[in-house]
């Protein structure tokens, strides 16, 4: 911002941040949109816009799930947001977890937010094998010098979404996590 402040001036400067902040909130206005439209959400584009900037939407169509998911998914991005700006950040099984509780907790059809499944689940690997899987990831992840990290960070992000996917290690009810670190 300084570069961009000392060649262009200042209220150029001023002008380019706000409109990348306005940019980034619309992006994030349409992921929990469409994310929240697939899991079956009747919320539209505005409603989901009006509930992320607190203002009440009163529209009887609308379920208070579907205000809850959209405004739990906010704070899961923002959560993650807040750890990726920490320079050399080692993420761990505790942030993972309370971003699943966060996001899930509004479901009311999972008992143990931000807790493994419990339950085999075809084409995933068995319950049993989660701790380590989990481990093996987070280890991946938090390794600096590994190749991993001559990855961009798109690459990165892809990588992680895979083998989070692989290991499902929250019930199937709240897959949207992975949808959430990715957009991170």
């Amino acid at each position: 911002m300084q570069r961009i402040n000392e060649t262009f001036g200042q209220s150029f400067a001023e002008a380019y941040q706000s409109l990348h902040q306005e940019i980034e909130n619309e992006l994030e206005i349409s992921y929990i949109y469409n994310t929240n439209a697939l899991e079956g959400s009747r919320f539209q584009k505005w409603a989901t816009k009006q509930v992320l900037r607190g203002i009440p939407v009163k529209n009887s169509r609308f379920k208070s799930k579907d205000i809850a998911a959209a405004q739990s998914q906010q704070r899961a991005i923002k959560f993650v947001k807040d750890m990726a700006s920490i320079l050399d950040y080692n993420v761990s099984e505790t942030d993972i977890n309370h971003i699943h509780s966060m996001i899930s907790e509004h479901l009311g059809v999972n008992s143990n937010p931000g807790q493994y499944r419990i339950n085999d689940i075809d084409s995933t690997i068995p319950v049993f094998e989660i701790p380590m899987a989990m481990k093996e990831l987070v280890d991946f992840v938090n390794n600096k010098g590994g190749v991993f990290y001559k990855f961009r960070p798109v690459e990165r992000a892809a990588c992680i979404h895979y083998r989070f996917s692989q290991i499902q290690p929250f019930s199937v009810e709240a897959v949207d996590l992975d949808q959430a670190i990715f957009f991170c």
